[in-house]
């Protein structure tokens, strides 16, 4: 089912790759999903893990007034794993009218 302006309570999965392989993200220190509506502007919000981590899968559950623009979103998750801390790349997100 596509995602609706306005839409609260809707669940983004994402699932994070290294190459081919899902990465195991159960040692992250934080994890963000970073929303990028059409007109530009971020939404960074807390994200959780879908299982434990380990098949790479973030979840987060939109707020209402969240979805508040129709058109192509990106999404992606932002992470600070050991050493490590940067962003996946962008996955699009329709938002319909």
């Amino acid at each position: 089912m596509p995602i609706q302006v306005n839409d609260a309570g809707t669940q983004i999965v994402l699932k994070v790759r290294e190459g081919a392989r899902r990465l195991d993200l159960s040692a992250a220190t934080s994890k963000r999903v970073v929303l990028t509506k059409p007109d530009g502007n971020e939404v960074v919000r807390e994200a959780g893990f879908l299982t434990d981590g380990r098949d790479g899968a973030l979840v987060y559950t939109t707020l209402p007034g969240e979805m508040d623009q129709p058109g192509l979103w990106q999404v992606q998750a932002e992470l600070v794993l050991g050493t490590w801390s940067g962003r996946s790349s962008r996955a699009a997100l329709r938002v319909e009218a």
